[in-house]
């Protein structure tokens, strides 16, 4: 069998896949199987480029009124073959749905007001497929052109890697010892103001907070990359780390946005404990939608990177990583889009690029 072969589920499974992404895309099966053949059933890519075909790298136009309209599908930088396919597909949703408002004529959206942000924690303490999945994350960080990214669990190795593969980031590192977090800003879109690092003061693991003042379209931005305290048992000093992170958010002045993310290590009830989020901090798993697919960035069932040994009807998922957002006085950037990334097993070692999902968050950016 074809490692194609391997990546093509059964039909009652590629039924459900194409319910569930007609459900979430507010579309049809039509334009679901359309965007899920093309990438190997794999739902979250799917989804993910279907948004971002809609909202930056191209756009669908109708020219023209009634059933005689038009429809013209237009995908920067793929071939004409692509939107010849596609155009025939949306054109049938649209003879379906003449009525339905999701569909709209819209010009191609100007690349230039979105805001890109991916975090991830790269598991680089694992040696196992380390120069594989490390490549793999370069491929998925400029395949999704993304602005910011913060990186936790970076090695020297893939410190090293990251820099001499995507130059066009500028890198910044949390510590330069053992396993640190590191930031990646394009030099294209972002501006450096200054940046340092605030150390936990009652960490035993070197944890701390990479906090990075910059600026996007003049647009002033902090920005805290964190990987909290590890393990259940640390969970005291978890939440004092994560008070002193919502403080450092709280004080920050009104005119900046904040986004403070990472392998957090939390537990729902560790936020409660804490008496939830300041009313100014927005989560925004929370804030675009709930989607429960993407809920658990660290679940044993999908991910098989981890083996567990406990018991073999159980295996522990967890919403380790988070990203907590703070809107500024002048209300400039805007969330918009929650999703996952690293879904894809990476071939021939069938691992997936970390023990981690990535998370990738959309913004529009209104200054």
């Amino acid at each position: 069998m074809s490692s194609e072969d391997e990546n093509i589920p059964d039909v009652e499974t590629c039924q459900k896949l194409c319910e569930e992404f007609a459900r979430v895309t507010n579309t049809d099966t039509a334009c679901a199987q359309f965007y899920l053949q093309d990438r190997d059933w794999n739902l979250q890519q799917s989804l993910n480029d279907f948004f971002e075909d809609r909202q930056s790298r191209g756009s669908v136009r109708l020219l023209g009124d009634g059933p005689e309209s038009e429809v013209v599908v237009v995908i920067d930088d793929s071939p004409r073959s692509l939107a010849a396919a596609a155009t025939a597909v949306i054109t049938e949703t649209i003879t379906a749905n003449r009525d339905s408002p999701q569909i709209k004529t819209e010009e191609v959206a100007d690349i230039s007001t979105k805001l890109k942000f991916i975090t991830w924690n790269i598991d680089g303490l694992s040696e196992s497929n380390l120069k594989l999945r490390t490549k793999a994350v370069c491929k998925i960080i400029k395949r999704e052109e993304a602005d910011i990214i913060f990186l936790q669990e970076v090695v020297p190795f893939s410190c090293h890697y990251i820099q001499s593969h995507i130059p066009e980031y500028q890198c910044i590192q949390g510590n330069w010892n053992g396993y640190f977090t590191m930031t990646l800003l394009k030099k294209s879109m972002i501006t450096v103001e200054h940046h340092n690092v605030i150390e936990f003061p009652n960490s035993r693991m070197g944890r701390n907070l990479l906090k990075i003042e910059a600026k996007i379209k003049d647009i002033p931005l902090t920005l805290f990359n964190a990987h909290l305290e590890s393990t259940s048992e640390a969970s005291s000093e978890r939440k004092t780390q994560l008070e002193m992170a919502f403080t450092k958010i709280v004080d920050t002045p009104k005119d900046r946005t904040v986004i403070f993310a990472g392998d957090l290590n939390l537990r729902d009830k560790e936020v409660s404990q804490l008496g939830g989020h300041p009313a100014s901090v927005q989560d925004l798993w929370i804030t675009c939608g709930e989607r429960k697919e993407c809920r658990y960035t660290w679940d044993m069932n999908r991910n098989d990177n981890l083996k567990w040994m406990g018991a073999s009807n159980y295996k522990p998922k967890c919403r380790f990583d988070r990203v907590f957002f703070r809107q500024s006085s002048l209300q400039q950037v805007v969330p918009k889009y929650f999703g996952l990334v690293g879904l894809e097993r990476l071939l021939p070692h069938r691992c997936f690029p970390s023990d981690h999902w990535g998370v990738l968050c959309h913004f529009d950016l209104e200054g």
